[in-house]
């Protein structure tokens, strides 16, 4: 989801699967990005709206924080005490070795402008197939 374009942004498929798993397995469900928090938090909503998530926490917004950790993921993903990181850029996959956890890659929408596409298992790390959709 881009700043502004977040209420327009369709949410993948693969989200809603891997959203609906983890809830009926009763896990805990954070969202944890690397932009910097506006006046007003308007993804929380929108990503609870669009999923159906039960038990909503926050978004962690990660950019800007001051951090001891090379990528700015990782205190968010140490802190919720996280065990498995999703996410579609090296950073993602980075930050959750960092932390010492289980990254799985998603692979980012093949329409996608966000650039560069990342190396899928670049890092060793589980890519879902299947999941650019």
């Amino acid at each position: 989801m881009n700043a502004g374009c977040d209420q327009y942004s369709i949410p993948k498929q693969i989200a809603v699967d891997l959203i609906n798993m983890h809830q009926a397995r009763g896990d805990q469900i954070y969202f944890i990005t690397g932009r910097t928090a506006g006046d007003k938090d308007g993804v929380t909503p929108v990503l609870q709206k669009a999923f159906n998530i039960k038990d909503m926490h926050p978004v962690e917004f990660m950019g800007g924080r001051e951090r001891t950790t090379k990528y700015n993921k990782t205190p968010g993903i140490i802190e919720h005490k996280v065990s498995i990181h999703y996410g579609d850029s090296d950073d993602d996959i980075l930050a959750a070795k960092e932390a010492g956890i289980r990254g799985i890659r998603l692979m980012r929408a093949a329409n996608s402008t966000y650039q560069p596409m990342p190396t899928l298992g670049g890092y060793d790390e589980e890519v879902l197939i299947n999941s650019s959709y």
